[in-house]
């Protein structure tokens, strides 16, 4: 504390709960039970001299073994002899361990023996014999688990009192289950020793934590220290990581910061496994900043830390900064391992650079690091990869003579290389070394011959592995059809091969295989057959130039050899020379003399283009040349910079580059994808008309677009036409795939036949394609749109039958329908088994989920959810903050509304109008017009002009407060700025001029704004109504009625109710009934509010018997009672002292869980004071006690009336009336005022009980104002 060594002290406090290990009983149970006492079977007489000599024998002997000297006992030793020599030994542990081998080489031990040695282990400190003992129990075969693990435990607990004491042996039992796998039964473990007081060890603990799945893993670190377990560096480590597996590295990154902040210091390992997961996504900017960060804190990387950020430079092509890490690893003192040589050779060989991937395993070699088969198979692949043959064929017989035995990626890798260079039989020779090493042949392995068979035009043999292969049982896919059918093609064998592919459809069934074939025949030989596309297969044209002059042969053949020659200096200087003589016809003759150099083609075409010298030609040509290389992304993006120019003539356009690509096809790349990159490109830009030309142009050539571009276009299709297209395409040659239909299938959803995309989710599976965990989504996001919630359920079941998991689409759709559909424990069930899935639910899900707590009422539910998502580092966008607002808004906390409006604006986001209104609506429903205002103003100031609706809410919230005039001025406000205000704002003013009496202005508004073409609907007639009711014009609201029913407008049940509170309150008794009975038969079915008033008004007037007749017709008619029903029925029983028939009904009430009121209060113990049951009378007072329940104006007079009667009479009740004002009407603070209150000789000298109610208004308000009642005791 001298010191300021804050740290220390809580370093401490950690230390102390980890090593004390025995929990107050607050923090884990109330009732911490105790470990039982130990008694054993006592042993007879007999038993007891043969324990005796045994136990004698065993400490006495010297160097002999201990069989020898237990020789002339073991034909009398039984089992239960064991437990009582134990008894004996105790004390010397090395005897009882030699002892309990001894009694186990005879079979004569028992599991309580196992136990009772167990602890003697743990407490001699010997837990590695107390591991061994435990294992060796559950090592044991056929062992039924649960039996066994109660079995186990209860007798560990039973044994633990007398027998060691030391909390460590459940430690031992828990590391031993979870090592075993039984994750299980070892969490029961850690639950029951809670019940004895004990929380397991941190290391326990973390064991369990990295052995349990990933989404659970994450849980229990959020649920232990509920119980007492206080994490280490190791746990935040495992939990780190499996965060990371889960694929959520912000959130991890989010609990290193985290455990920092703790006081916890993250070491070398913590920091790696983040820069593990980020190097997964390849996040490399944050993967420097927080090596950056590892390295001011005194760590240095390490070996695993080096090897994740080599692995993402190599995946990222990055091969140069690789090395640097690399070489930066070695100057660190870190020899790298087998795994980061490997790596780098990896990276290096899939670069084309074979000879850096050469030079590491070379050294790797001369540093005695060992490559293993991964290595090997990995550099053998680089050479194959550029042919280099004689250099793969050493190292794979070096790697023999290693003893390093090649699995069937080495083996499939080198008989690949030979297939690509047309070594047959050095191929096959390889296969059969395979088969003789007894190493399988898998699918990769056949396709890669039959594809070297079919280059080398042997299409016999290929038929004949074909045929091997469906003999050994193994399924062509749909690269063994695609190389067959490539090698016939070429061939020119077209027939052949569909007859061949039919016969082996018709013996095999390979449906399937049948449907690749024919879809790779179309995509890949490209060439269809004249029949199945146009009766006239058009050829591409001749390309033929312009010829150039001998100048400008001369000039184009000096150009070419400059750029062929040039070195690191730029092209432009490498020109300059030319510059003044070279010509816009000089492009394409230089591009002829360099076409084979593809990187020499793109330095020239874009010095051209600087020069502003190229040409459309051009730019087909070097587009062609692009697609020949394979550089698709340069393709596409020189086809794009042509459609990004300004002021084309789009149809002109098209025309004149279509024909240009036809044109410079034949002689500049003959690839057919490059029609498949300009029509992605027109899809992309929107011109789906010219697209579609561009497939149609392309059948007259013969040739069949892409699926994927194909699934491109009906993604950007409109729906209807999407589907069309979807069935017209295949007619022409184009053969669907997965994506294709998950496509289609979202269309038809968008289109509201939800059914007819569960029949396309059923044909796709029929026609050999499988579904995806995107295709069932789409069609339950379908469902959910509509509420069809058992299909949902329904089709849910069957994907996870398929082995397909929901992902986090299908929750968020099903989360969607549940929450409007009110089912919020079942949408909150589906979010957290989302989470134990290991999905991370995103902004939207939570957003759905919190707008559904809100529209529930249940602010505190949607509020948790929402810290917990910040917690998880899930930014919320402006529609969470919206619903949360609202949330709070509709429940009148505009406190908590207004802060999350604040910290809404603090994060940066802009409220659009609808925030703004549902803002401005929440505090006009609170009567705070001031702050709405204010609200009003900071909209318009942000720029975002105020709707219909926001003017509204203001204009009702002006009316509600009285504010006419204000209200008027907004209205001509909205007028000014050409908002038409809409029958809403008309009613709320209607509703404000009604309130305030100005009756016949409201209906003169009512005029003006039906000749402005807006019909008032039954909401402004009710309102009109409700006026003329509680004015007592009961004629004028039943003529209101007349006109609205002349109208055509039908009464809502609100109507009704407006008319029977008009005539109850009136007195109207018949005319209410007559009404009752008229709303029946017009099929409007009442509420509890219609019936209320009727029950009301017939207790007024002292009929309960009418009132009863009315609560049992409404009950009949399945109308539920409400709040309002008891409370007049049970004050109508009260004054007719039916007190029997009141408590029921109170009892009643309460069950169906209405608050109730003060006054009910009053009548119960009115009534229940009349008729002298003081004792119900106290009890209801004491009901009313707590729940805090001010006693009324009404209630005190009654009592100040009773003791007045009662002291003229001088009445027995008088003692009892004491005694409740005493207890009950007077608190502490008014004790002094009790004898002015109550002093009755003064009250009669002031007038009576006049003077007593003026009195008791005085003192109740000087001290509760708030409450106008004295505060209960």
């Amino acid at each position: 504390m001298k010191k300021g060594t804050t740290f220390a002290l809580r370093s401490f406090i950690q230390l102390f709960s980890f090593n004390a290990r025995k929990l107050s009983s607050s923090s884990i149970t109330d009732t911490t039970r105790p470990f039982p006492d130990y008694s054993p079977k006592k042993p007879s007489v007999i038993d007891t001299e043969l324990v005796h000599q045994i136990a004698n024998a065993i400490k006495l002997r010297r160097a002999e073994p201990l069989r020898r000297s237990l020789k002339p006992y073991e034909c009398k030793f039984k089992t239960d002899h064991l437990i009582w020599v134990l008894m004996k030994i105790k004390s010397d542990y090395n005897l009882v361990l030699d002892f309990f081998e001894w009694a186990r080489s005879r079979r004569d031990s028992t599991l309580e023996a196992l136990c009772i040695v167990t602890h003697l282990a743990v407490s001699s400190k010997d837990l590695n014999v107390a591991y061994s003992l435990v294992s060796s129990f559950w090592e044991r075969p056929k062992l039924s688990v649960n039996d066994s693990f109660v079995q186990f435990f209860d007798l560990l607990v039973y044994t633990y009192k007398e027998w060691g004491s030391d909390p460590n042996v459940f430690d031992v039992f828990f590391q031993v289950l979870v090592e075993f796998g039984m994750l299980r039964e070892a969490r029961r473990v850690f639950e029951k020793m809670l019940n004895y007081g004990l929380v397991l060890s941190v290391d326990s603990c973390n064991l369990y934590l990295s052995k349990e799945k990933t989404g659970t893993a994450v849980i229990v670190f959020k649920e232990f220290p509920e119980v007492g377990v206080c994490w280490n560096v190791a746990s935040y480590n495992i939990v780190i990581h499996c965060v990371c597996q889960l694929g959520r590295v912000t959130e991890a990154h989010h609990l290193l910061v985290l455990m920092e902040l703790k006081g916890y210091t993250p070491d070398v390992v913590s920091y790696s496994t983040v820069i593990n997961g980020y190097c997964r996504f390849g996040e490399l900017e944050k993967v420097w900043k927080l090596i950056e960060v590892m390295k001011e804190k005194g760590l240095k990387p390490n070996s695993y830390t080096y090897g994740s950020v080599i692995l993402l430079l190599c995946r990222s092509c990055k091969l140069v900064e690789a090395e640097e890490a690399f070489r930066e690893m070695i100057g660190d003192g870190i020899v790298p391992d087998n795994v980061v040589y490997t790596t780098l050779i990896d990276g290096f060989c899939k670069g084309g650079n074979i000879k850096a991937a050469s030079k590491f395993f070379h050294e790797m070699l001369s540093l005695d690091i060992a490559p293993d088969v991964v290595t090997y198979t990995t550099v053998i692949s680089g050479f194959c990869r550029v042919g280099d043959m004689v250099e793969a064929g050493k190292l794979f017989h070096e790697m023999l003579c290693r003893g390093l035995e090649p699995d069937s990626v080495t083996f499939t890798e080198v008989i690949n290389g030979y297939c690509k260079a047309g070594e047959m039989k050095e191929a096959f020779s390889v296969h059969n070394r395979m088969i003789q090493a007894g190493c399988s042949p898998n699918v990769v392995t056949y396709t890669t011959l039959i594809d070297g068979l079919c280059k080398e035009g042997d299409l016999d043999s290929a038929n004949d592995l074909l045929h091997e292969m469906w003999k050994i049982g193994l399924q062509p896919n749909l690269f063994t059809y695609n190389s067959i059918v490539n090698g016939l093609c070429k061939s020119g064998n077209m027939e052949e091969a569909i007859k061949l592919l039919l016969y082996s459809v018709m013996k095999k069934g390979t449906t399937f295989a049948l449907r690749s074939f024919i879809q790779l025949f179309s995509f890949n030989a490209r060439k269809l057959s004249s029949s199945s596309i146009t009766d006239t297969t058009r050829p591409f044209p001749d390309y033929s130039p312009k010829k150039p002059s001998v100048r400008d042969t001369e000039l184009v053949h000096q150009i070419a050899n400059v750029i062929k020659l040039r070195r690191a200096e730029p092209l432009r200087r490498s020109l300059k020379p030319y510059e003044c003589k070279f010509k816009t016809d000089h492009l394409i003759w230089v591009l002829m003399k360099i076409k084979s150099d593809y990187a020499l083609v793109l330095d020239f075409f874009e010095w051209a283009r600087s020069r502003r010298d190229s040409t459309l030609e051009a730019l087909c040509i070097v587009t062609h040349l692009a697609v020949a290389s394979k550089d698709l992304e340069v393709a596409h993006s020189l086809v794009s910079s042509f459609w990004e120019r300004p002021k084309l003539s789009v149809n002109d356009s098209f025309v004149q580059f279509f024909d240009l690509l036809v044109y410079t096809y034949k002689d500049w790349g003959s690839d057919p994808n490059v029609f498949d990159v300009f029509f992605r490109v027109l899809v992309e830009f929107g011109m789906l008309r010219e697209a579609r030309k561009v497939f149609e142009k392309m059948l007259n050539y013969g040739l069949v677009l892409s699926v994927d571009s194909c699934n491109l276009y009906l993604s950007k299709e409109k729906t209807g036409t999407a589907v069309i297209v979807f069935k017209e395409f295949p007619e022409v040659g184009v053969c669907w795939n997965v994506a294709s239909y998950n496509i289609v299938i979202h269309c038809v959803c968008q289109l509201g036949r939800v059914s007819e995309a569960h029949h396309l989710l059923v044909l796709m599976e029929l026609k050999g394609y499988i579904p995806d965990v995107v295709s069932y989504s789409t069609v339950i996001n379908g469902y959910c749109r509509f509420g069809e919630l058992e299909k949902v359920w329904k089709l849910i079941e069957v994907m996870r039958e398929k082995g397909l998991k929901p992902n986090s689409y299908t929750y968020g759709s099903v989360i969607l329908l549940l929450c409007r559909s009110c089912k919020l424990a079942e949408a909150e069930e589906a979010f957290r088994e989302m989470i134990g899935d290991g999905i991370v639910p995103d902004t939207v899900v939570y957003t759905t989920l919190i707008d559904g707590f809100c529209k529930g009422g249940n602010i505190k539910a949607a509020s948790k959810l929402f810290y917990e998502m910040l917690s998880l580092d899930i930014t919320p966008d402006l529609v969470t903050y919206t619903a949360v607002i609202s949330g709070f808004c509709r429940v009148g906390d505009m406190v908590e509304a207004g802060k999350l409006f604040h910290e809404m604006l603090c994060r940066g986001l802009e409220p659009d109008r609808f925030t703004f209104t549902e803002v401005i609506k929440g505090y006009c429903k609170a009567g705070e017009m001031k702050e709405a205002f204010s609200v009003h103003n900071h909209m318009v100031q942000a720029g975002c002009s105020p709707n219909v609706v926001t003017y509204t809410t203001l204009i009702d919230g002006l009316c509600k407060e009285g504010d006419l005039d204000s209200a008027n001025d907004l209205l001509h406000e909205m007028w000014k700025i050409g908002l038409q205000p809409n029958l809403f704002t008309y009613n709320s003013i209607v509703n404000g001029l009604c309130k305030s009496g100005n009756i016949e202005e409201a209906i003169k508004l009512v005029g003006e704004f039906e000749a402005a073409g807006i019909s008032p609907d039954a909401v402004t007639y009710t309102t009109l109504m409700d006026a003329y009711c509680k004015s007592g014009e009961m004629s004028k609201a039943q003529d209101v009625l007349k006109e609205m029913l002349g109208r055509g407008l039908e009464p809502t049940v609100v109507t009704f109710n407006v008319l029977m509170n008009g005539f109850c309150l009136n007195g109207m008794l018949e005319d209410g009934e007559k009404l009752l009975n008229w709303m029946l038969a017009k099929g409007n079915a009442p509420n509890a509010t219609t019936y209320n008033s009727l029950v009301k008004l017939y207790c007024v007037r002292g009929d309960v018997k009418a009132a009863v007749a009315v609560y049992k017709d409404m009950c009949a008619r399945e109308v539920g009672p409400d709040g309002r029903t008891y409370e007049n029925l049970i004050r109508g029983h009260c004054k007719a002292r039916n007190m029997k028939e009141a408590w029921f009904l109170y009892g009643g009430m309460v069950e169906k869980g209405f608050s109730v009121s003060a006054g009910t209060y009053s009548d119960l113990i009115k009534g229940f004071f009349k008729r002298k049951k003081f004792v119900e009378a106290r009890e209801v007072f004491e009901q009313m006690k707590r729940e805090g329940l001010a006693a009324d104006k009404e209630i005190f007079d009654f009592f100040s009336d009773v003791k007045l009667k009662g002291r003229r009479r001088t009445d027995t009740v008088v003692d009892p009336v004491d005694d409740i004002i005493e207890s009950y009407l007077v608190d502490e603070e008014l004790r002094k005022w009790s004898v002015c209150i109550f002093d009755w000789n003064s009250c009669l000298k002031q007038g009576g009980r006049k003077g007593t109610k003026w009195r008791f208004n005085a003192i109740s308000s000087k001290k509760c104002p708030e409450r106008r009642g004295l505060v209960l005791c």
